[in-house]
């Protein structure tokens, strides 16, 4: 990948691969965002590299760069992009850690979580914990769960009472 960036040193698709790469393989922060970068331009339609830098950004703290990727995304990419969070684990998501917040609002198949680790609430549907546990938590009870992405940013992909 390193000569296939020597010889197209703005190739966004190498630099998009060499991102994943040192993602995968604990590559150097700096590098890996720099690449990620690199992997679009302001007026192009990569809307997957973007996903994929929002995730890095949130991944890495900066979760207000990463919100303004992901309200770009819900509002330019097509509507059949990113719709639902995948069934697995990204190299983004793998790395992140549990998180914990407490259940802010709740409806009948859904509720929200707050935690100091993102500005917004964070959606999560009641598949992410299963019918009898969903229905024993109440607004108020504190959670840990584990994050996976969509268009529209983190979602909880799986939750449980603290």
């Amino acid at each position: 990948m390193k000569d296939a960036l020597h010889k197209f040193p703005d190739d966004k698709q190498v630099h998009g691969a060499l991102a994943l790469y040192n993602i995968r393989h604990g590559g150097e922060s700096r590098a890996i965002e720099n690449h990620l970068k690199k992997s679009f331009s302001q007026n192009d339609s990569n809307f997957e590299a973007r996903f994929n830098t929002a995730q890095y950004y949130f991944l890495t703290g900066k979760t207000d760069e990463a919100k303004v990727l992901f309200d770009y995304l819900d509002s330019k990419a097509p509507a059949t992009f990113r719709v639902h969070i995948s069934t697995a684990d990204t190299p983004f998501s793998a790395a992140l850690p549990d998180y914990q917040g407490v259940v802010a609002t709740k409806s009948h198949s859904y509720l929200f979580v707050k935690t100091p680790a993102y500005a917004d609430n964070i959606f999560c549907h009641m598949r992410a914990m299963g019918i009898s546990e969903f229905s024993s938590v109440a607004v108020g009870d504190r959670v840990t769960f584990r994050l996976r992405f969509d268009r529209k940013g983190p979602q909880v992909a799986r939750l449980w009472s603290s």
